[in-house]
């Protein structure tokens, strides 16, 4: 048996993919784990040595990550690099958080991949439903032998149990994991005959978009921005918050899903600092305004490209993602910021700052720790729901949070007053 590590890709993937494999020389069966996520080396030695011993070949995929849309990038740079592994094996484990597992083997269907000899485990906490109308998906498209869904994340040692003893008893691995106390659901085409015809229809509508090389997790994006304006609505309109426009905070959330949102505050930081520098030197020059702007446009595409070169200087895979901010946006949002403290002073301006941010921070929250993201690309007819919503409060007429809280000490002081009015009628009585 040997044992080979291995790295792959360009350099900032160096220090986030590893890939470990032991082989045999007449082995049973070919087995693939990928797993989000480093592997201690005492798990690594442990799958190994039990390898060996079963006579089988084994490959350790992993990955490390820092937000969900980076688990995904470089899960998929796995898969994409490991093709011929992938092909000849005959199980294929994936160990992941959330839905990142299987946004990463649709990738395949993209390259039009038929594996009718695998057998696909995907463990992640994802909600029953998500995994369901995506593990379809998969089946669709791949054609595997059979797609089994663990929702919880289980202990590596245990998802490699299970895969192994499968093969030395020669029995389904839902049957294996069972006998493991390991609760799994096993996908097959009469699945998903049981689903409504709605549900059906959202089915083939993905597989046949990943068949035209339509990334799943694209369309994922799209599909979260009318949420995001949901949440800017709540805050705006039920709260009352103001914010340097409509479009800025939602786009700026995008953007925070893709970088995260420690390194999209301080992306944001560093262009919005830059940029207002520049446009306080430029407001001496009495530029037009189209010439401001575009001056700014400039600078902030610099600072893009600047972050992006340091992100893959020193590894930081969320600097890569510098890109996703939009730069119209974010030129105007430096000339608005410009604007408003010249006419209203710094304080004001830096007031609709920090609004901005809590709402993009607001909407990133709500989206990255609900589950909202993948919620609504498996019922897209939330959005109807959204909508609905969307217009009871676009008639809301009563007064905002942020205005009870405004006026609350002239509502105290003319309660006071009435109450010393009261007082003074009830002493005039008393006298007669």
């Amino acid at each position: 048996m040997r044992r080979n590590e291995k790295k792959r890709g360009p350099r900032y993937e160096d220090e986030h993919i590893h890939t470990v494999a032991g082989y045999v020389d007449r082995p049973h069966a070919s087995i693939v784990l990928i797993n989000a996520g480093t592997i201690s080396q005492e798990v690594i030695d442990q799958v190994l040595a039990s390898a060996q011993e079963e006579q089988l070949n084994v490959a350790l995929l992993s990955t490390d990550f820092e937000t969900s849309y980076s688990r995904e990038h470089y899960l998929q740079s796995l898969v994409n690099s490991n093709l011929t592994l992938l092909r000849e094996a005959n199980f294929l484990l994936i160990n992941t958080e959330g839905t990142a597992g299987l946004y990463a083997l649709l990738k395949l269907g993209e390259l039009g991949l038929k594996l009718p000899d695998l057998h696909i485990v995907v463990a992640g906490g994802f909600m029953q439903p998500v995994g369901e109308v995506l593990g379809l998906v998969l089946l669709r498209l791949l054609e595997p032998a059979e797609v089994v869904l663990a929702q919880q994340q289980p202990d590596l040692r245990q998802l490699w149990d299970v895969s192994r003893f499968s093969v030395d008893e020669r029995v389904p691995i839902a049957e294996s994991a069972t006998r493991r106390q390991m609760s799994v659901v096993t996908l097959t085409a009469d699945t998903g005959n049981e689903l409504s015809w709605w549900r059906r229809w959202v089915v083939n509508l993905w597989a046949l978009a990943v068949q035209f090389q339509v990334p799943l997790p694209a369309l994922n994006l799209i599909l979260v921005l009318p949420l995001i304006a949901f949440f800017l609505v709540i805050i705006r309109h039920v709260i009352g918050l103001e914010t340097f426009g409509t479009f800025a905070p939602m786009l700026l959330a995008l953007a925070f899903l893709t970088t995260g949102l420690g390194w999209g505050l301080v992306v944001f930081a560093i262009i919005v600092g830059l940029g207002t520098g520049l446009r306080l030197a430029l407001q001496r020059l009495r530029l037009h305004l189209v010439s401001r702007v575009a001056i700014l446009i400039a600078v902030v595409a610099v600072s893009m490209v600047g972050l992006t070169v340091l992100g893959a200087t020193f590894g930081v895979g969320a600097l890569l993602h510098a890109g996703i901010f939009p730069m119209v946006i974010m030129a105007n949002l430096i000339e608005n910021f410009t604007n408003t403290q010249l006419e209203r002073g710094t304080g004001e301006a830096l007031r609709l700052t920090l609004s901005t941010l809590l709402v993009a921070t607001c909407s990133y929250v709500g989206i990255e720790n609900t589950g909202l993201k993948p919620l609504v690309l498996t019922f897209p007819e939330i959005l109807i729901g959204v909508i609905g919503v969307e217009l009871l409060l676009g008639r809301w007429r009563g007064l905002r949070l942020v205005e009870y809280l405004r006026f609350y000490d002239l509502i105290r002081q003319r309660q006071m007053q009435e109450e010393a009015i009261n007082d003074q009628r009830s002493v005039v009585n008393k006298t007669r």
